[in-house]
């Protein structure tokens, strides 16, 4: 019974030192173990490397392993998410290590010095196997992590048949397809810009540009110079609203979001694009503003 307490107790902890919590539309309900099971995992796999035991098959599985999460995250700005991505491949490994060092838990004999750690660590995986599970019914990338209800259908598409979204954002995601729809611009090549590439995919308009979503720093800001200057005439804008003001000269109550663009240089080369093709806005709601060139 006090074992048990002491494990409640263990668990209470983690939570309390920020290992987790319980909003599973977010990443940090998951993150911090999942960046400890990595660790453990790169642990194992040197000990793997090193140990005299290990069949040569083993040692080549477990180097392998270790120069993908080494090589993984190179060239990416999501930071420790790309190995994390590649679990797939590296879970099933460190499971099975675990496995074998937990296992005499589960065997009648004497106590052992290591069984307490042994103990911790099982309860450490099954906290793991339970958040992660929950997290991945939760989540949805970039959609409702405050808890909003995410009850919300758009109608008359195809491709968003069946999905739901937060009241807001589908109220704004369905007024740009009506105004996209009844101006027959569905299908019509687009530049997009302040994270918005899914538009691309749910009204099936071409980037005119090699990359939707092109604020991305991964996305090189001279590559995006150059495909900015070869833009043809007649190419349709579609940009965050918040964003859309600033381009257009509208005034912006945050102070901190006018800062971040007018110090971005990709932001600061779309604004001239826009001044320089007399852009106006021809359709803008809370969430969106979309441009074209005036043609008068």
């Amino acid at each position: 019974f006090f074992y048990g307490v002491g494990l409640l107790i263990y668990i209470r902890w983690l939570q309390q030192q920020g290992m987790f919590d319980f909003n599973y539309r977010y990443y940090h309900s998951v993150y911090m173990l999942v960046v400890v099971f990595l660790i453990i995992s790169i642990l194992l796999l040197i000990w793997e490397i090193i140990k005299k035991k290990t069949t040569a098959d083993e040692k080549l599985l477990a180097l392998v392993l270790l120069l993908l999460i080494g090589i993984t995250p190179l060239g990416s700005n999501n930071h420790l998410y790309p190995n994390l991505n590649f679990l797939f491949l590296l879970a099933p490994f460190t499971f099975s290590k675990l496995y074998e060092w937990i296992a005499p838990l589960f065997e009648k004999r004497e106590v052992q010095v290591l069984d307490s750690l042994r103990v911790l660590v099982l309860v450490f995986v099954a906290v793991l196997t339970f958040q992660t599970a929950f997290f991945g019914l939760s989540f949805v990338f970039n959609e409702g992590y405050t808890g909003e209800k995410r009850d919300a259908n758009i109608e008359n598409s195809v491709i968003m048949n069946g999905m739901t979204t937060t009241l807001e954002k589908g109220k704004d995601i369905q007024e740009l397809q009506n105004y996209l729809k009844s101006n027959e611009l569905f299908g019509q090549n687009v530049l997009l810009h302040g994270n918005i590439p899914g538009i691309s995919y749910l009204f099936e308009m071409p980037s005119v540009i090699s990359n939707p979503w092109s604020d991305l720093p991964s996305f090189p800001t001279a590559l995006f110079i150059k495909e900015m200057q070869d833009i043809k005439e007649g190419t349709l804008v579609i940009v965050r609203k918040s964003l859309g003001d600033w381009l257009v000269d509208k005034p912006i109550e945050n102070q901190e979001l006018t800062q971040s663009y007018q110090t971005n240089q990709k932001k600061i080369v779309l604004k001239e694009f826009i001044e320089e093709r007399n852009y106006v806005p021809v359709f803008e709601n809370a969430g969106f503003m979309v441009l074209q060139e005036d043609s008068r």
